[in-house]
């Protein structure tokens, strides 16, 4: 086997394994927390049509612009929860031209 074969071969190998670690590592973490990321989406989806039922859709941009910038940790969650949040603000506000 030539010498760049076995450099092909063990990047791939460690390609596979690396891949193989990350994707227990997800699933791993899922099986863990999946609970608390389904009650927190349910809960923003609560605040958001509470917020959203007597506001007209602007009212909802303002403040998830407001909620964007309090929250600039850059957290993934963070944006994600706001995003769940704005949605269901816009779908129970008044809308506007």
């Amino acid at each position: 086997m030539t010498r760049s074969a076995k450099v092909l071969l063990t990047l791939v190998v460690l390609a596979v394994v690396g891949s193989l670690l990350i994707g227990g590592g997800a699933w791993y973490l899922w099986k863990q927390h999946s609970g608390e990321f389904f009650d927190a989406g349910k809960a923003a989806v609560a605040e958001g049509k509470k917020s959203g039922a007597g506001q007209k859709e602007g009212g909802c941009l303002a403040e998830a612009l407001a909620r964007h910038k309090a929250g600039a940790n850059g957290s993934f969650g963070t944006a994600v929860r706001n995003n769940v949040w704005f949605g269901s603000c816009l779908s129970a506000s008044t809308p506007q031209e």
